[in-house]
């Protein structure tokens, strides 16, 4: 039945057209054919088993198979042109996935595997790019193949993260991703690098937001299966790259700022070890400090990544910096900053300390809060997020307002109940003490708040 169905196929000229009606019959009854239990192969009789990257690859016949090596040569050299042509791909692509099921191996066959790795990225159709996806994925997770082969194919699908076009770098991304999960460890752990560098570049270079996401996540999938050894040699190069040397230096500066907040979450364990999160805490002061008093926003890219840093750096390793003073200044001076990104995240920040403070306590003058370290800081807090409110309608972000108005809420409450914190010590008097300022002593600071307010509130005049 098989070898008619094929001389079928090759006798009509029907094959030339693979979207013939009766060629999509053939594919389907060979489909069906090849997958009978009669046909059975001793390898899946056997339930062999075998190693991913062996160097033994043998072009060896399945006798069991409805056709012989000549016809499936013939067979083969018809799907290389079908599934590139196919619009009814389905037919096509389940007689692949028959053949594949069979671990049939010939050098046709892995000719056909290299176009559907192919049109995996360059398809402009997204369910031949995810079936041509999920069949490579198959083949490479369950075949035999030598350590070369293996290789081949790996760069290949590296390489693919630079198609020019964003369906196909993400398809490529996604592959990747689906291999990282499926790999054997060893495996996965001897082409950690080889992985590892062209995801940075893509992370640096992508113009893509979507892909970027998806390399990003890429990276945390492969962070979180590595052994801390080799997470720990891959650290390495990330803290090299954060040392500046130069304009040209920048862009990895870019890149180990994002990679930070990839390692803190996805392998807090790691950056817990020995002085990790210390060093770390270290680097992002010394940044957001140098930036926190910058009337413009050169460099904006660098404090985003290293506040994103910092906020993961919060909630996973909590107590990471402490009861730093500086870098409380720090962030509440740049909830004023000239870019709308650096607002919104030093704002959330500074936000989620306030929403972790203990009002007793602090009516009790007996609070860790930073506000009652650093007087004044209460009062910049509620400046900076009117500010955020009173911008240009071009400038307004939704997200911005929302947690400009729950720091604005959260102050009043504060003001209400410690009013003295909003006024900064001037001097110290004969008795060691700090004297308030008596000028904005004499204020209410909960009034000032509202005349704000209600000055924001006002509809702009025309000019």
């Amino acid at each position: 039945l098989g070898p008619g169905i094929l001389d079928h196929l090759s006798s009509s000229g029907a094959a030339s057209n693979a979207q013939n009606e009766i060629v999509q019959g053939c594919f389907k009854s060979l489909t069906l054919l090849i997958s009978h239990p009669k046909f059975a192969s001793v390898m899946e009789q056997d339930d062999a088993t075998y190693s991913i990257g062996d160097n033994t690859e043998q072009f060896v016949h399945n006798e069991t198979l409805p056709l012989t090596a000549d016809q499936m040569q013939g067979l083969l050299s018809l799907l290389h042109g079908a599934v590139r042509e196919s619009e009814q791909h389905n037919a096509t692509f389940g007689l692949v996935k028959a053949i594949a099921a069979k671990r049939y191996m010939s050098p046709e066959f892995f000719d056909l595997m290299d176009i559907v790795l192919k049109l995996s990225v360059q398809s402009q159709k997204q369910a031949v790019r995810l079936q041509c996806s999920q069949i490579f994925l198959n083949y490479l997770v369950d075949y035999p193949m030598g350590s070369k082969r293996l290789d081949n194919h790996l760069q290949q699908i590296v390489l693919n993260m630079k198609y020019e076009y964003e369906e196909g770098r993400l398809s490529a991304i996604e592959l990747l991703s689906s291999l990282i999960q499926k790999f054997p460890l060893p495996v996965l752990e001897e082409h950690a690098q080889l992985f590892f560098l062209p995801l940075v570049l893509s992370l640096v270079n992508d113009e893509s937001k979507i892909c970027k996401e998806a390399v990003a996540d890429c990276i945390s999938l492969i962070l979180k299966r590595l052994s801390t050894d080799t997470v720990q040699s891959l650290y390495g190069y990330v803290k090299r790259w954060s040392e500046p040397s130069g304009t040209e230096s920048i862009p990895m500066q870019l890149a180990s700022a994002q990679l930070f907040g990839i390692f803190v979450e996805a392998r807090p364990d790691y950056v817990k070890r020995g002085r990790n999160s210390t060093d770390l805490a270290d680097l992002i002061m010394e940044v957001i400090s140098q930036h926190s008093s910058s009337t413009d926003d050169n460099g904006w890219e660098l404090v985003y990544h290293y506040l994103v840093c910092m906020e993961k750096l919060n909630k996973y390793v909590p107590g990471a910096f402490g009861s730093n003073l500086d870098v409380w200044s720090s962030l509440v001076s740049l909830m004023a900053y000239p870019h709308p990104w650096i607002m919104q995240v030093s704002s959330r920040i500074v936000s989620g300390h306030l929403s972790a403070i203990d009002y007793k306590e602090l009516a009790r003058n007996g609070s860790d809060s930073l506000l009652a370290k650093v007087p004044g800081s209460l009062y910049d807090i509620a400046r900076n997020s009117c500010r955020q409110l009173d911008v240009e309608d071009r400038l307004h972000v939704d997200a911005t307002c929302t947690i400009a108005i729950k720091n604005i809420t959260t102050a009043f409450k504060i003001m209400k109940l410690r009013p003295d914190l909003c006024y900064e010590p001037e001097a110290i008097n004969e008795d060691g003490n700090e004297e308030m300022n008596p000028k904005g002593k004499s204020k209410d600071p909960c009034l000032w708040l509202m005349a704000r307010l209600s000055n924001i509130a006002k509809p702009r005049g025309k000019l």
